[in-house]
């Protein structure tokens, strides 16, 4: 797989693998608070799971899946808000959202494939007023997928 530059010229977010803690999801969802926050995971039963997790913790949060039919509402109240959306991966591609912080939740799933998560990555920096953001690979263990998506990022942005 050839990745390109992007056309704003800024390089690719390189992902940062963090240990999958709730309360290092909860400080990555702090940390960003004033702006839009993305966060993928593998299923749709994990969008619960996930949900009921921030909800218990005051975060405000919206789920999307392929059987959402308002994405566009929901991307718009993202953006709106500065809040958080839980998202399968039905947003890896063509969604734009400026300053958004994204975040991998179980990114060792085998759902998973390197491809997924550069383009789960890729949704950070995409406009050339905000060109970065940043992004986090949360893993319970390190897998070649993830480490080979970091690698073809950080190749794409030397070239």
């Amino acid at each position: 797989m050839h990745l390109s530059r992007r056309y704003h010229g800024h390089d690719l977010p390189v992902p940062r693998l963090v240990r999958e803690t709730e309360q290092a999801i909860f400080d990555f969802c702090r940390q960003y608070e004033a702006c839009p926050r993305l966060l993928f995971v593998p299923t749709k039963p994990d969008l619960v799971r996930y949900g009921e997790l921030l909800t218990a913790n005051g975060f405000i949060y919206q789920a999307v899946s392929a059987d959402t039919d308002e994405r566009t509402d929901v991307l718009e109240w993202l953006e709106a808000t500065n809040g958080v959306v839980l998202a399968t991966s039905i947003w890896e591609r063509g969604m734009t959202v400026t300053g958004v912080h994204v975040a991998v939740l179980n990114s060792c799933h085998p759902l998973f494939t390197s491809r997924a998560l550069i383009q789960m990555a890729g949704r950070a920096g995409r406009k050339p007023a905000v060109p970065t953001g940043d992004v986090i690979f949360f893993y319970e263990e390190r897998t070649f997928r993830q480490d080979n998506a970091i690698r073809e990022i950080e190749e794409a942005n030397r070239r």
